[in-house]
């Protein structure tokens, strides 16, 4: 989309006076939070800025238009899908205020999952500029109620060869350069070898998995970090699908993992789980249907059934996997494992626990 305004900025200034002064300041302070919003690099697009601001998406364009002929460099990038003030233009953002800056300090000391990339050093160190920015009343304050929140802060990333991991998938990510990555997952027989093209980086359950295409499977596929032995960056580029969603590609997964099947699941949980099963939405999909006998039938669409498996045996005996039937076979599978390994061992002595 151009752009280029259709008239000039004077007669625009001109009307803003001629409308009264608290339209003028009204549309002087959206201007300032769309610029504040572009500069984030987020990349939103026009519906996402209208919806901010509380206007309309055609209000937004001439908003855009505007800034542009006032001389800010408003860019659409293509490959994103939205839109980005220009690298050379900055505009010091506005105070932030003291409960604010407060819940970034505390996210950051206690941000346990920044250890899994190497950036909790990072985000403490942008949390403590934010910090020093303050006017030293506040500052105070802030650092005096932060330490109530203390858990144990580390800044440093892992081992060496870890940390080196870490910086060449940041600067895959950055610079839109491929790597190679060798990985060997739970279950697998074999280390794997694949050239990774990386679109997203996602933290789930306290571990982080990198999303892109992947040349091995020829598909979209996730990886866990922790399963990645190494990684090596290529010179070749390559580009994120501009509509590329991660929500979108995961909405039918159970967690993190898309598997090229989907499947209709349903699930017969006893009365004795149900009030743990009501507590929480478990899937977007999910559809339940309570029993005469006070227990719960939950149906589900899922793209793969690997994930679900260990959720499933969490809950015991007190639920039965009525369909897919390739379900019911996995939990068969698991279940059979289990017992073989803890079946009773036949010995003479008795055993005792060793010390705690």
């Amino acid at each position: 989309m151009s752009l280029t305004p259709s008239t000039g900025s004077r007669g625009r200034m001109e009307r803003w006076g001629e409308t009264g002064g608290a339209f003028g300041r009204g549309q002087l302070a959206r201007l300032f939070k769309l610029v504040l919003m572009l500069q984030s690099e987020r990349f939103p697009n026009a519906r996402e800025l209208a919806g901010s601001c509380e206007v309309s998406r055609r209000t937004i364009y001439r908003d855009l238009e505007l800034l542009a002929e006032a001389g800010i460099p408003v860019r659409y990038r293509v490959e994103r899908q939205g839109y980005q003030v220009g690298r050379g233009f900055f505009l010091p953002p506005t105070n932030l205020g003291e409960t604010e800056t407060l819940a970034l300090l505390v996210a950051a000391r206690q941000w346990k999952g920044g250890d899994g990339l190497g950036l909790l050093h990072q985000a403490w160190g942008g949390a403590v500029k934010l910090v020093q920015g303050l006017n030293p009343e506040i500052r105070e304050r802030v650092l005096a109620a932060s330490e109530l929140f203390e858990d144990g802060l580390v800044v440093e990333s892992g081992a060496g060869d870890r940390q080196e991991l870490q910086g060449v998938i940041l600067s895959s990510l950055t610079q839109l350069r491929q790597m190679r990555v060798w990985y060997r997952e739970v279950g697998m027989l074999e280390e794997r070898c694949t050239k990774f093209s990386l679109y997203r980086l996602l933290l789930h359950d306290k571990r982080w998995f990198m999303a892109g295409r992947s040349t091995l499977h020829r598909r979209v596929e996730v990886i866990g970090l922790p399963w990645v032995r190494k990684v090596v960056l290529t010179d070749d580029r390559y580009a994120i699908p501009p509509r590329f969603s991660l929500e979108r590609y995961l909405a039918k997964a159970w967690r993190v993992r898309r598997e090229p099947a989907r499947y209709r699941v349903w699930l017969r949980f006893s009365a004795l789980v149900a009030p743990e099963l009501n507590d929480r939405q478990w899937h977007a999909s999910e559809r339940r249907v309570a029993r005469e006998d006070g227990g719960i039938d939950l149906h589900l669409v899922l793209d793969g059934i690997d994930e679900v498996v260990r959720w499933i045996l969490g809950f015991g005996s007190e639920v039965e996997v009525i369909a897919p039937r390739e379900l019911r076979q996995a939990l068969f599978r698991v279940a059979s494992q289990v017992a073989r390994q803890h079946r009773p061992r036949l010995t003479s002595k008795v055993e005792t626990p060793g010390p705690c």
